[in-house]
């Protein structure tokens, strides 16, 4: 338990659907995130505990962001720690959005994370960052209406994770040299339509292409084989059903892979675009790249390299 009347919490952007992993596979970046500030409800100003108030949500598109603790993802995934941890207190929020809304960069996710993360850290006992995973997915479903773990562990734990659906998670090993190139386009794109134009059946064909490229990616990574895992890190499932609804999505993907790039594909749902590189100079060059494919389309858009996140959350 820290004595602070005010803590801090920093939860990183993060990037789901990994190319080869389908909502089972995401990675961390230090570039964006998402923070909370707490303070404690004193317990003689209200008999009613535990509470969570948000006071106020700033930054990017926060004021476009439900107020009331139970409807955000990051008051309640704080609500629902506080009450299984049987608190006898309750907090005040206040988050600060560093993530754009609907970007597909786990937004809010990092939300849930940096809520619970906050949460956490006033118990007398805290619980390890494993225990905090349930409350970070409870979050992030009230939010979404469905828990995206390929975004939430990573933002939690950091680096590359695997998740099993049953949900345990993996790290998995990565090059140490290894930076990502994030382009973000100022086109809209929705989870919930980005997820019902998906084709509910595989033929086996498609089964057998995809697992095979997951499992040479995987083999890849624990090779540090970066000319296999550019060879494997392509995504010959999802990526194609959702290509048309990021203007100029082949081209941009294209200038990246030619600009040097390990591999490019769509971060999470989309609209934002991600590329792996493995020399800080190939990066600026691939982003270059990237944004002037989709200016060329008249598609306004930002960017940022980052290195991912090997820490994830954290108190600040």
């Amino acid at each position: 338990m820290r004595d602070s009347k005010s803590i801090v919490a920093w939860a990183p952007a993060s990037v789901g659907n990994a190319i080869v992993g389908f909502d089972i596979m995401g990675f961390a970046v230090e570039c964006l995130g998402d923070r909370v500030q707490a303070t404690k409800i004193d317990p003689k100003s209200d008999a009613r505990f535990p509470q969570v108030v948000i006071e106020a949500i700033e930054g990017v598109d926060g004021a476009l962001l439900p107020t009331k603790a139970h409807l955000n993802s990051a008051g309640a995934a704080a609500l629902k720690l506080l009450e299984d941890q049987r608190a006898d207190f309750g907090l005040r929020l206040t988050i600060q959005k560093g993530i754009p809304l609907a970007s597909g960069l786990g937004g809010s996710g990092a939300s849930a994370v940096a809520g619970a993360m906050v949460a956490n850290a006033f118990l007398k006992v805290p619980l390890c960052k494993e225990e905090v995973v349930p409350y970070a997915l409870f979050g992030e479903s009230v939010a979404c209406g469905s828990a995206h773990g390929d975004n939430v562990v990573p933002s939690l734990l950091g680096g590359l994770r695997l998740i099993h659906p049953k949900g345990k998670n993996f790290e998995l090993p990565l090059p140490e040299d290894l930076w990502t190139v994030l382009v973000h386009p100022k086109i809209k794109v929705e989870t919930r339509v980005a997820r019902q134009i998906l084709q509910p059946h595989l033929s086996l064909s498609q089964y057998v292409a995809q697992t095979g490229h997951l499992a040479a990616s995987l083999y890849a990574l624990f090779k540090k084989d970066k000319a296999l895992l550019k060879e494997f890190m392509k995504d010959e499932l999802i990526e194609p059903q959702r290509a048309h609804l990021i203007d100029g999505f082949a081209e941009v993907q294209g200038r990246a892979l030619d600009a040097g790039a390990i591999c490019c594909s769509i971060s999470g749902s989309g609209p934002t675009l991600f590329a792996w590189t493995d020399l800080p100079q190939s990066a600026e060059e691939i982003q270059r790249a990237m944004m002037t494919a989709f200016k060329d389309r008249q598609v306004d858009c930002r960017g940022w390299i980052s290195k991912i996140s090997g820490e994830g959350a954290r108190i600040l």
